[in-house]
């Protein structure tokens, strides 16, 4: 039985003409009729609503009714008109995606309609199970791959054309007068947020600042539309499997995973072969993965041997070893010695594959998959393929090899100061003048990520001076450059030279905010040598402006590379700020990482790259690898990942 809410909306829309009211209350009408199991009735009204829908020309709610027709036949287990349901929907909406105008504004339409994709996916593998030899498999892969990461296709497509030329000098101009407002904007706030000021202040405040945001967003999408180099571009389709597979070598095995609520799936990838699976339900998987992230993560558990519980009676072996059981033991078969080139969901984007056991171990054992494998992550199967064409291209090699950013300041406590002016204290510190609000900005909003991951300060990283000069050692003179202490600032990493360099090295602190994403970021150094900060806080949003096209940037940092995680986009974070940037290769950090045991880790990695000419994929594995043969624990290894190309 149907609501009485609905039947009266229904007759209220029929009764004052509102055609498009009537077939929403339709729509509604019917996805009660089929959850109560009433199909026939069901069916009735999707089609009346889906014929309005039509009328009327409202595409969303068009797409909307087809899944809803696609579920009802589903559950009728009539999986041939289900596909056809869904098709339809999903070609609505890559038509509506196509219209949106603005990346963000996409990616965000994108995340309201995943359902529809993991929808399609359960449609063709029932259907797999059904008629496996028509591989309705292979189309689910690509489907799975068409709602990945859309959003970083096309702004590595972008990355690669200068949208503000040849733009209207107007235009060009009221974006640098918005900047410069932002800019006085958030002067401000530093101000009063140093003042007495009161919370009202400050949420006005805020407000307008947000408003200038929001501007600035607008008027980029503006530049964007009159930018004739933006609109002569030709925003990439996800690939074909065909096309993945392609992507791959001989020695290469991509692990591609979808997660679902009722079943997940996985799929192998060879370049001759697809094979498929089915594993449990998103929430086991994701628990199990939390429950590895946590325990590998604890410091506590550094120098523990694998099989020694922690306070909550997990071990490494037995943690690592019940996520491999549920997504590595299908496929164990086919695993050899392959490079794994891994596109997760879910909680296993934040997990470190080369730290899970290998499948099939004893319950008192613990043998990683770095053991036998090379590894590399990616945001998805497309990812690799635009990368090659719009980033690396036929990028020639840069002429010198190395750039590091090491040891930064960060406190007016730092020794450095008296070092550098001969005095106990650096000079602003010790005078009752109020520091320019102009130079706080980047700090307040340092002190207010700190806030978030419950630090009150941040230490130095006194290692970092070992890590660079040892893998600056490897480097013949002449070809590398390197900045630290004081110097090591925003300005260092906004200059063209760095253009020049192959490796760029950032060893330095970094946070992920999960209130404010866009306060995460890296720490660079705050204050100059005469005690005034200066701009040392690289925000997220900062590195879309930065011109870095480095074979690799290694960030030798925290937690680096965490980020919002946005349904059908992945993690939204440094990584992608860097591989817009111009990088085909980032290496980044999963959690907090020990200062001395990275400036070891990083000696090997690059001896492996610089002096062995491995490739960098290939020689974070053989370094993290070689730690754990050397009786190294997983926290102090497992913690760096390789996101993008791997030869």
């Amino acid at each position: 039985m149907c609501p009485p809410t609905y039947q009266q909306s229904l007759a209220i829309s029929q009764e004052i003409g509102d055609r498009a009211g009537e077939g929403n209350s339709l729509n509604n009408i019917g996805a009660i009729y089929s959850s109560q199991g009433q199909y026939g009735d069901a069916l009735g009204y999707y089609q009346q609503a889906l014929a309005i829908h039509q009328e009327v020309g409202d595409r969303a709610l068009e797409g909307s009714t087809q899944v809803n027709l696609a579920y009802l036949y589903q559950a009728q287990d009539n999986l041939s008109a289900a596909k056809a349901a869904i098709d339809e929907a999903l070609n609505i909406v890559e038509q509506i995606r196509a219209d949106i105008s603005g990346n963000d504004a996409r990616t965000t339409y994108l995340a309201t309609v995943q359902d529809y994709y993991q929808l399609k996916v359960n449609i063709l593998m029932q259907l797999h199970q059904q008629q496996p030899q028509n591989r309705y498999d292979i189309e689910a892969l690509a489907t799975a791959d068409q709602g990945r990461a859309r959003g970083l296709l096309d702004l590595l497509t972008e990355a690669n054309a200068d949208i503000f030329k040849d733009i209207d000098p107007d235009l060009r101009q009221r974006y640098q007068d918005l900047q410069f407002q932002i800019e006085a904007l958030e002067k401000e706030s530093i101000r009063l947020a140093s003042s007495e000021a009161t919370q009202g202040q400050v949420s006005t405040l805020q407000a307008d600042l947000k408003a200038l945001r929001d501007d600035e967003s607008t008027l980029r999408e503006e530049i964007r539309q009159q930018s004739p180099t933006y609109a002569a571009l030709n925003f990439p389709k996800p690939l074909t499997v065909a096309e993945m597979q392609a992507q791959l070598d001989a020695n290469t095995l991509m692990l591609y995973y979808a997660l679902g609520e009722s079943q997940s799936y996985l799929w192998a990838v060879t370049p001759d072969s697809v094979t498929s699976y089915v594993l449990p339900s998103r929430a086991a998987i994701d628990t199990a993965a939390r429950d590895v992230r946590d325990v590998l993560a604890n410091p506590g558990m550094y120098g523990v041997p694998a099989t020694t519980p922690d306070a909550q009676g997990r071990t490494i072996a037995g943690t690592t070893r019940t996520l491999s059981d549920l997504i590595l033991a299908p496929v164990a078969d086919q695993l050899g010695q392959k490079r794994l080139v891994i596109v997760a969901d879910g909680e296993l984007q934040y997990v470190p594959f080369a730290a899970l056991n290998l499948p099939g171990q004893a319950e008192d054992a613990y043998t990683p998959l770095v053991a036998n494998h090379d590894l590399v992550n990616l945001p998805s199967a497309s990812t690799i393929a635009i990368l090659r064409e719009t980033v690396i291209n036929d990028r020639q090699p840069a002429p010198q090899t190395l750039a590091v950013l090491y040891d930064p300041v960060f406190s007016l406590d730092d020794e450095r100061f008296n070092q550098a002016s001969g005095s106990a204290t650096p000079a602003f510190a010790s005078t009752t003048t109020q520091p320019d609000p102009a130079d706080q900005l980047n700090q307040a909003a340092l002190e207010r990520v700190t806030r978030s991951v419950n630090l009150d300060t941040i230490p130095r990283l006194e290692h970092t001076r070992a890590e660079a000069e040892a893998i600056l050692a490897l480097v013949p003179e002449g070809e590398e450059v390197a900045t630290q202490s004081f110097d090591a600032d925003y300005p260092w990493l906004d200059q063209p030279n760095l253009s020049q360099y192959r490796y760029i090295h950032l060893a330095t602190h970094g946070f992920f905010d999960e209130t404010n994403p866009e306060l995460s970021g890296l720490v660079l150094s705050l204050y100059d040598q005469s005690g005034h900060p200066q701009r040392g806080y690289l925000r997220l949003g900062d590195l879309f402006n930065l011109n870095l096209p480095a074979d690799m940037i290694v960030l030798s940092a925290c937690q680096t590379a965490l980020g919002e995680n946005v349904r059908g986009e992945g993690i939204v974070g440094v990584t992608r700020g860097l591989m817009y940037a111009g990088a085909p290769r980032v290496v980044t950090s999963l959690w907090n990482v020990d200062d001395e045991a990275t400036a070891d880790l990083m000696q090997q990695f690059y001896q492996q790259i610089l002096v062995d000419q491995v490739p960098p994929s290939a020689a974070l594995s053989a370094t993290q690898r070689a730690m754990w043969q050397q009786g190294e624990s997983p926290y102090l290894w497992a913690a760096f990942t390789l996101q993008g190309e791997w030869r």
